[in-house]
């Protein structure tokens, strides 16, 4: 379908796309997609079509990452999806949290195993030279990054333990017998004790799991961190850029007594666009000139300008 393939093209997908490119757009345009279909896309192992020789030439293997459905365009896909994520700097419990919220995990253990193998690989290499502790607590304590893919495994297992309504309060794991199941997983040696207690007490408190960033960050602090720093990317950085200033065009204490600053920060920018994306579209002939629309406006104005002291108009001119 060349109309498809040139709206694929527009959004950044090359037409004779590799799998590690697909991997890259799936993962830029994650919540676009159904996170159980996407969960079983990119953990796919595929299958290699019929006649490919056992030992493949350099060429056999170009070929084969842009064979859809081949074992080399499912690897390089979900190469792909998580080389897109930034894990620098990320403690080893946020980073697995931000992967999982952006697909459902399959059911299927070898896919499960997938994941995490490739997630490890990509947290390891990303944060192999951090050496520095958070409140004496080391940072990255893996030996190397399959210490840190068994560890990873470790983690979901607790996760649907300490969180299972299936299994009862008393009969949860501990933190001490969790500790006895990794003795030496890391390459041999043991995870540090005050890093295993801090991840523990991590997912006891707070439970790994896929949410709507846009109805559940409240309940979730890392999504509520992730929803904030969504919403700072709105803010443009440059000094020639144009910044906002907004008001609430109310006086009226109830009102006022209901707005949360924080809220209302973070959540004014990408509402007025949305709204204006449809007053944009909206045919308005059949209005009369100057139809004002009451509400609150946000207006452009020049980084180094102060916010203006008045307050803004409740009400303003669509304009034609």
């Amino acid at each position: 379908d060349p109309a498809r393939r040139s709206v694929l093209a527009e959004l950044g997908l090359p037409e004779n796309f590799t799998g590690e490119e697909l991997g890259q757009f799936l993962n830029k345009y994650h919540e676009l997609f159904a996170k159980d279909e996407l969960g079983l896309f990119v953990s796919d192992i595929g299958r290699d079509p019929e006649g490919t020789p056992e030992v493949k030439t350099p060429e056999d293997l170009a070929r084969l990452h842009r064979t859809i459905g081949s074992v080399q365009f499912h690897e390089g896909v979900l190469r792909g999806f998580l080389k897109s994520f930034d894990f620098r700097d990320l403690e080893l419990l946020t980073g697995l949290r931000k992967l999982l919220n952006s697909f459902k995990l399959p059911g299927e253990a070898q896919k499960i195993d997938r994941i995490v193998q490739e997630f490890a690989n990509q947290w390891h290499a990303a944060n192999a030279d951090n050496t520095h502790d958070i409140e004496g607590v080391p940072f990255n304590p893996f030996v190397n990054a399959d210490g840190a893919y068994v560890f990873c495994f470790s983690v979901i297992m607790l996760n649907t333990d300490r969180h299972s309504s299936q299994i009862k309060e008393k009969d949860k794991i501990s933190l001490e017998s969790w500790v006895q199941n990794n003795r030496g997983t890391n390459n041999g040696q043991d995870v540090p004790l005050s890093y295993q207690r801090r991840v523990y007490e991590g997912i006891c408190s707070c439970q790994i799991r896929m949410q709507d960033p846009i109805f559940e960050a409240w309940d979730d602090l890392f999504l509520w961190q992730q929803t904030l720093q969504a919403a700072r990317a709105l803010q443009p950085r440059g000094d020639d850029e144009p910044s906002f200033a907004v008001e609430l065009c109310t006086s009226d204490p109830a009102v006022l007594a209901c707005v949360d600053p924080l809220l209302l920060s973070v959540l004014w920018a990408p509402a007025l666009a949305a709204f204006l994306a449809h007053v944009q579209s909206y045919d308005d002939s059949a209005l009369p000139a100057g139809f004002p629309l009451l509400g609150w406006r946000g207006e452009s104005v020049p980084p180094s300008s102060p916010v203006p002291s008045e307050p803004i108009p409740a009400s303003f001119p669509v304009e034609s």
